[in-house]
C-alpha cells in the first residue's frame, strides 16, 4: 500500500494543490481528527472526476480510498486503475470476479490472484 506522504506528492502535481496547502496546514494545528477529515476529503477530490490518471490509480491503492470511487474505478478505461482497484482488499468480490474476465492481461491476473484461482 500506498503511504500517505507520496500521495500529498502527487496531488500537489494536480489541480488540489490550493487545497492541500491551506487545508492541510490548519487541520495539523487543529489536531488528528481534523487531519483524517482533510484526508478524507483529499481522497474524494482524487478519486472524483471522469478523466483517468496515474494519481487516480495510486488513491485507489491506499487502504482508506472510498469505496464508491473503486467502485467506479472498476470501470475506468485506464488499465491501471482497474488493476490497482482489483489490488484494493475492500473491493466486493463481485467487482474481483468481473475484473478477473477483464481483456488486459495484468487487470486479468491481479483480480485472478485476489479470487485464488491464479487462472491465465
Amino acid at each position: 500500500m500506498l503511504h500517505k506522504g507520496k500521495l500529498i506528492k502527487l496531488i500537489e502535481s494536480n489541480d488540489c494543490n490550493g487545497f492541500v496547502s491551506e487545508q492541510l496546514d490548519a487541520a495539523v494545528v487543529a489536531g488528528p481528527a481534523a487531519v483524517a477529515h482533510v484526508w478524507a476529503e483529499l481522497l474524494k477530490m482524487v478519486t472524483a472526476g471522469l478523466k483517468p490518471s496515474y494519481q487516480r490509480a495510486l488513491a485507489f491503492l491506499l487502504p482508506d480510498c472510498p469505496p464508491g470511487a473503486l467502485a467506479k474505478g472498476a470501470g475506468s478505461a485506464l488499465w491501471v486503475e482497474r488493476c490497482a482497484v482489483a489490488q484494493h482488499p475492500a473491493v466486493s468480490a463481485k467487482i474481483v470476479a468481473r475484473l478477473a474476465q477483464d481483456p488486459h492481461p495484468v487487470v486479468r491476473a491481479a483480480a485472478q490472484a485476489r479470487l485464488g484461482t491464479g487462472a491465465a
